[in-house]
């Protein structure tokens, strides 16, 4: 016996959907197979009876109903309900840096569509986030991190973000007491590099150290043999990292046989350092210090007559921008005068998307990427929103092997043990062992020190020798 069922296709150019039912019966009548196809959906049963006319009509009535099931679930798009796993976010929304979470959470929202729909990736699961807005406030993420623990309702796999060391620093030791990992998008403060303190702590965004390969090429091209070097200095707090970042600069610039000259350093005050600078006829200088104190380094430059053509400034360029134009109390120069002291310098920024044209793990290359981006950002930005944008994906990618792994394991019970199986250390094992093609670069393992870096940078020199997990090379300039 076999009974077709058709429909029309609900739009032009659509296929015809049909449920074919096959009663295969033994002589004696027991035995019946039915097939139910509709679309791409298979159901097989096999159902044993009385061989009664009874069961013949309740095998036939049971498969009318799965069709109808099926046929109603495809006209309406219903799909099978899946679990969800969750991503706790820290962006600062509102506060200084408020436009750095502004802008990447149109990238974060796309990576969550471009994941959830692709099915060979946590087919069984969805990936959703919960933004929080952390206000470069480590008391206010605290709170927002405790009352994402205590949400029994949700699933938390991992912490993303944050974008301030006031709030990136605290909270990989906050989340390493809980037993949970943390993926930062938009921190480059090198400190968070210390293997022992920040165990559990990744990023996709390099750090300020690795802006020295940029330097050191950039020293090479030009001839540049003695530089003299200069950096905000404290033994604590968030400067700390540009003394860091330093310390691994002149390593490398020893190892390269550039002679570094002169090395000084301030607190708050850059005078005292910039005219030992000028008494030692220093024309080169590498600097290393916050925004707000650019302002009062290029202000002193412009008083001491370090500035023009027979001078060269090499700065970081994370700053905001025109951000010599930002009125500042505690600066004696105008913007006016700034702008003409600033003219001819050089900045080692992060590159915000690569530049080759390789497919990423979406299926598109980086430029369709940004196409999509700047369709949904608005007038908002953030230099960093490829980095958050390949930060949902390696989250998502260690996930899924680390769940395929956990199903696979024998008497393993995904029900009762995913939130143990989150705490544990294999999640840091499974993001070590991401490797894709991102819209920023590729990220990958590199087996020495546990990092990762862009593979061209062949020769190691990223200025990181044991703690940045994830590494894309020397930055842009």
């Amino acid at each position: 016996m076999v009974i077709r069922l058709s429909r029309p296709p609900s739009q032009p150019g659509a296929v015809e959907s049909s449920r074919t039912y096959t009663d295969y019966s033994q002589k004696d009548g027991t035995y019946r197979h039915v097939e139910v196809i509709t679309g791409s959906m298979a159901v097989a049963m096999m159902a044993r009876g009385g061989g009664g006319k009874t069961s013949n009509f309740r095998g036939l009535l049971c498969c009318l109903l799965m069709a109808a099931w099926l046929g109603l679930t495809e006209s309406s798009g219903i799909k099978a309900r899946k679990r969800e796993l969750y991503i706790a976010g820290l962006f600062p929304f509102t506060g200084t840096h408020g436009s750095v979470g502004r802008g990447v959470k149109p990238a974060v929202d796309l990576a969550l569509r471009h994941v959830n729909n692709d099915r060979s990736i946590l087919p069984e699961y969805e990936l959703k986030i919960t933004f929080n807005d952390s206000k470069c406030d480590m008391a206010v993420a605290t709170k927002a991190f405790f009352d994402l623990t205590y949400d029994n309702a949700t699933t938390d796999a991992i912490l993303f973000g944050d974008a301030c060391y006031s709030v990136t620093g605290p909270m990989a030791e906050i989340s390493r007491e809980w037993g949970m990992f943390q993926l930062s998008y938009g921190d480059t403060d090198p400190l968070l590099s210390d293997r022992d303190k920040y165990p559990n702590f990744f990023r996709t965004v390099p750090s300020d150290s690795d802006y020295n390969p940029a330097r050191l090429a950039l020293l090479r091209h030009f001839n540049w043999s003695s530089v003299g070097t200069l950096f905000q200095d404290a033994s604590q707090g968030g400067a700390a990292r540009y003394g860091y970042a330093h310390n691994r600069f002149d390593s490398l610039m020893e190892k390269h046989t550039i002679n570094v000259s002169k090395v000084e350093s301030f607190a708050d005050d850059p005078s005292t350092a910039i005219q030992n600078l000028r008494d030692h006829d220093i024309r080169i200088i590498v600097g290393n210090f916050a925004e707000n104190m650019a302002r009062k380094v290029f202000c002193s430059a412009r008083q001491r007559g370090m500035y023009g053509p027979r001078h060269q400034w090499i700065i970081l360029g994370d700053y905001s921008p025109d951000w010599w134009k930002i009125t500042d109390s505690t600066v004696p120069c105008t913007p006016e005068m700034l702008n003409d002291t600033l003219d001819g310098y050089l900045a080692t920024a992060v590159m915000p998307l690569s530049t080759d044209e390789e497919l990423t793990e979406w299926g598109k290359t980086p430029e369709e990427y940004k196409r999509l981006y700047d369709l949904e950002r608005g007038s908002e930005y953030s230099v960093y929103h490829g980095y958050a944008y390949d930060g949902i994906w390696v989250i998502a990618h260690a996930l899924h092997r680390l769940l395929r792994e956990e199903e696979m394991r024998e008497g393993s019970n995904m029900a009762a043990s995913l939130e143990e199986l989150l705490r544990g250390a294999r999640v840091g094992k499974a993001l070590n062992d991401t490797n894709i093609r991102g819209v920023t670069s590729s990220i990958q393992q590199r087996r020495q020190s546990g990092c990762h870096q862009h593979p061209s940078d062949a020769s190691g020199e990223d200025g990181e020798g044991g703690g940045i997990q994830y590494l894309h090379g020397a930055a842009g300039l």
